[in-house]
């Protein structure tokens, strides 16, 4: 997920997450491996996000979530999972200051 690491924001700014599909742990990806940019998801607190909200780029198998005008409520973890799989990919703490 980018960026990376933990992330500082001002009330009113823009958030941009990409979650993107690529190899772990030094291993690449198999061609037999059919993921699509629909198989990610980024959840806020452990909740997921509603697909409506994210933009797709198939060639980059990324999804994109961009918050514009952040508020104190957009404060948190956020993390990206491949498909309905509960282990946490990659993960960004975003602190929010008024």
């Amino acid at each position: 997920m980018s960026p990376a690491g933990d992330q500082y924001l001002l009330v009113g700014s823009t958030l941009q997450l990409n979650c993107t599909i690529v190899q772990t742990h030094g291993v690449a990806l198999s061609s037999n491996d059919s993921y699509k940019a629909l198989d990610l998801s980024i959840r806020h607190r452990n909740r997921s996000i509603s697909h409506a909200q994210f933009e797709y780029y198939e060639p980059e198998l990324t999804l994109a979530l961009t918050i514009h005008h952040v508020t104190l409520a957009d404060d948190g973890m956020y993390t990206c999972h491949l498909r309905n799989n509960n282990e946490i990919k990659y993960l960004t703490l975003f602190n929010v200051a008024g």
